[in-house]
C-alpha cells in the first residue's frame, strides 16, 4: 500500500481523468477554425481536423519509467493503431 490507500484505489483514476480533461482544455484553448477535441475517441484526447495531416492524438499516462525504445506501451500503441508507417 502506498499512503494508506489501496493498489486499486479510486483516486488515482479520478486523477488521471482529471489530468486528461486538463489537456483536453488547453487544447481548446489553441483551436483553430474547422478544429475540435474528442475526449476517450482515438485516443485519451484527440484533435480533430479537416487537414488529417494536422490532427493528433494523446496518450495521458501516469509511468515514472524511463521511455526508451524498449517501453512495451509504446510499441502496444502503435500495434493498436494499425503499426508505423514510413
Amino acid at each position: 500500500m502506498n499512503g494508506g490507500q489501496t493498489k486499486n484505489a479510486a483516486l488515482t483514476t479520478a486523477l488521471a481523468f482529471h489530468h486528461q480533461m486538463l489537456i483536453g482544455l488547453d487544447k481548446c484553448f489553441a483551436l483553430e477554425e474547422s478544429q475540435s477535441v474528442w475526449l476517450e475517441t482515438d485516443g485519451d484526447v484527440s484533435l480533430i481536423s479537416p487537414d488529417a495531416l494536422t490532427s493528433s492524438h494523446i496518450e495521458a499516462k501516469d509511468y515514472s519509467a524511463p521511455h526508451t525504445d524498449q517501453y512495451e506501451n509504446l510499441w502496444k500503441k502503435y500495434a493498436q493503431q494499425g503499426g508505423l508507417s514510413c
